[in-house]
C-alpha cells in the first residue's frame, strides 16, 4: 500500500495537461522552490549554524530575520494554492470537465494499492 495526500482531482488534472501547460507549471514550481528555501531554509541556516559568526551577525538580529521570513512564508502559502487552483481548472481539460478553483481540493488523505 502507498499513500497520497494529493487528491484525485488535481491528479487528474496534472495527468491531462498539454505540454506547455505542464511547462507552465513546472516553471511555477521552480519559483516557488527557490521561495522555499529563501524562505523556510534561510532561517533554519541563521538559527542552527555558524551563520551569524560568519557574517557578523548580532544573534537577535538573526532571530528576527529568521521569524520575519518564516512569516512571511507562511502568509504566502494561501496565494500560492489559490493561484495552483486558478491554474489547473483554467486548464484546457479542467475547463472541459467543469472543473471550478472554489471547488477544487489539492489535499486528501488515501490509501491505494501500488
Amino acid at each position: 500500500m502507498r499513500w497520497s495526500l494529493r487528491s484525485k482531482s488535481a491528479k487528474e488534472i496534472v495527468d491531462h495537461l498539454r505540454p506547455e501547460e505542464h511547462e507552465k507549471l513546472s516553471a511555477f514550481a521552480g519559483i516557488y522552490g527557490v521561495w522555499s528555501a529563501i524562505t523556510g531554509g534561510l532561517p533554519i541556516v541563521f538559527l542552527l549554524s555558524d551563520f551569524t559568526l560568519v557574517m557578523g551577525f548580532p544573534n537577535d538580529l538573526t532571530r528576527v530575520l529568521a521569524a520575519i521570513l518564516v512569516t512571511v512564508h507562511a502568509i504566502c502559502i494561501p496565494f500560492c494554492f489559490r493561484w495552483q487552483k486558478k491554474f489547473l481548472c483554467s486548464t484546457e481539460w479542467a475547463r472541459q470537465q467543469g472543473f471550478r478553483p472554489e471547488h477544487l481540493k489539492f489535499f486528501e488523505f488515501r490509501r491505494y494499492a501500488s
